[in-house]
């Protein structure tokens, strides 16, 4: 399925689907695999998906996730991927991951910034417009800004300011 997901994102998607072993982190994660990898224009990128051992919900576990995507990229000497994590339910978080560098330090992308939480008990809106439909995966900056939910955090705040300066036009105060 996620396979599939990116070969029509992305046509130079490789795909490998190869078992991945994640010894530090067993206990909270299985079936580990390397789906495959894109050379795009600014870089190479690589995806994984791992089965979580406990539920998963919008608030679980985030910060193991995202500490075990950063150990992968470091011990591949990748900087950037995409991590999907799934539950039993088939509910999954989808992780961008990556490095930035300045000078020679190199850091990595807050854990709580790039993620979307996605169930079939939840309408997934924003992931799917962002991600599913209008995201353009043709460069890792481009990724970066499907991933981004600042621009739709902006647009739901003048929204709501727009209802607001028309419902106050029509209301009349005691």
């Amino acid at each position: 399925m996620f396979i599939h997901f990116f070969q029509e994102k992305n046509a130079y998607f490789r795909p490998i689907e190869e078992d991945y072993s994640i010894k530090d982190f067993k206990d909270q994660f299985l079936n580990g695999k390397f789906l495959g990898e894109m050379d795009l224009p600014d870089g190479n990128f690589v995806v994984f998906a791992f089965l979580v051992k406990k539920e998963l919900s919008e608030r679980s576990g985030n910060k193991s996730q995202y500490e075990l995507a950063k150990k992968i990229l470091k011990e591949l000497l990748k900087d950037t991927g995409i991590f999907i994590f799934y539950d039993e339910k088939k509910d999954f978080r989808f992780f961008l991951v990556f490095a930035e560098f300045y000078g020679t330090k190199r850091t990595f992308s807050h854990y709580k910034r790039y993620t979307y939480f996605v169930s079939s008990r939840l309408t997934n809106k924003i992931f799917v417009e962002q991600i599913q439909n209008e995201g353009d995966f043709s460069s890792i900056e481009r990724i970066k800004l499907a991933f981004d939910v600042e621009p739709v955090t902006k647009q739901f705040y003048e929204e709501i300011q727009s209802w607001y300066f028309m419902a106050m036009d029509q209301v009349e105060f005691p």
